[in-house]
């Protein structure tokens, strides 16, 4: 029994592993998230009578890495998770609304499943991802965004999810033979 043979015939293994090129990179590039500034002495009240005071204060400041536009989709695809933007309000009650469908104490699991794709919720990364099954990508991810837009959530708020796709072992291996790009994230994000 080969290692494609024992991967396709566990889901569960092709996810974790997707899971681990997704997550190790993300926690390359958050490594650079802090900086300390010395902020300069403040100068001193001018009054009649000249005094000397020096005081020193040391200013934490969180910074996030800017967006860089690429061209490449997965490094869009960790961008969009290392630089999430909070969700909206409306965008957050629909989000627990998916995740109220989860199973008793299931932190992550799959919350649609329909003919062309599953959608499943990771805690880990606090990820939605989604299972592509039929090689009408451009369709199937449609219907996808629209089963979300239809829960609640606003196209932005897909994005700033992030949203994520992959195909599953078939269509995959069928894409590499054409030789084609395939993009993990919804249209326009």
């Amino acid at each position: 029994m080969d290692i494609l043979t024992v991967i396709k015939k566990n889901k569960k293994l092709l996810i974790i592993f997707s899971l681990f090129l997704v997550i190790f990179p993300i926690g390359i590039f958050s490594l650079k998230n802090v900086d300390y500034h010395m902020v300069p002495p403040i100068p001193p009240a001018i009054t009649q009578e000249p005094t000397i005071s020096i005081q020193k204060q040391i200013v934490l400041v969180t910074t996030y890495p800017t967006s860089v536009p690429s061209s490449d989709p997965q490094k869009r695809l960790i961008d969009r998770i290392s630089n999430r933007r909070p969700l909206n309000q409306q965008d957050q009650q629909a989000k627990s609304a998916i995740l109220a469908t989860l199973p008793n104490n299931a932190q992550s699991g799959t919350v649609y499943e329909g003919q062309n794709f599953i959608i499943e919720y990771i805690q880990a990364p606090d990820l939605f991802k989604v299972e592509i099954g039929s090689m009408d990508i451009t369709t199937v991810k449609r219907q996808a965004v629209a089963w979300f837009l239809n829960k609640g959530f606003t196209q932005q708020g897909i994005c700033d999810l992030p949203l994520s796709f992959y195909l599953n072992f078939d269509m995959s291996n069928q894409l590499r033979n054409q030789q084609t790009q395939f993009d993990p994230l919804p249209d326009g994000c």
